[in-house]
């Protein structure tokens, strides 16, 4: 019984690492690119809750581009959808870009048919977000 009763408080008591400021998504910030990991499987109505509030919170004035890694997600909830919309305009309107990327099957079955992969930049994986981005940066700065 008493071994039970230590396990259950390591597990509630343990505190988060001090990179993580969220239970729903890890982010990286450098310069103007902020990236966010998703460390749930399901990205339903409680995880979009969080992640509304946490980038509200973040103080975004200074990014200009958005990586979301959904590598880790197989379901999304009409909630989540909602959230990258507003995120896309939000940064779009800075004049930078939303990137989607290693995106599972089933998640860009429903992007696709909602017709968000129409308006949000897909990429294979993180790194090929960020050459999408440095290429997008390169034209935009050469035009």
């Amino acid at each position: 019984m008493t071994y039970l009763w230590e396990y259950m408080c390591r597990c509630t008591l343990t505190l988060p690492s001090p990179e993580r400021r969220s239970a729903v998504f890890t982010k990286e910030r450098k310069d103007k690119l902020l990236v966010y990991r998703a460390d749930y499987t399901y990205l339903l109505e409680e995880q979009s809750v969080s992640v509304e509030k946490q980038f509200c919170d973040e103080g975004l004035s200074s990014v200009h581009d958005v990586i979301v890694d959904l590598s880790n997600v197989q379901m999304i909830s009409s909630r989540f959808c909602n959230w990258l919309i507003i995120i896309e305009q939000m940064v779009e309107r800075k004049g930078g870009k939303l990137v989607l990327c290693s995106i599972t099957p089933h998640v860009l079955e429903i992007l696709t048919h909602l017709h968000l992969t129409s308006i949000i930049t897909v990429a294979d994986n993180v790194c090929a977000a960020r050459q999408l981005l440095s290429d997008n940066e390169q034209t935009v700065s050469t035009a």
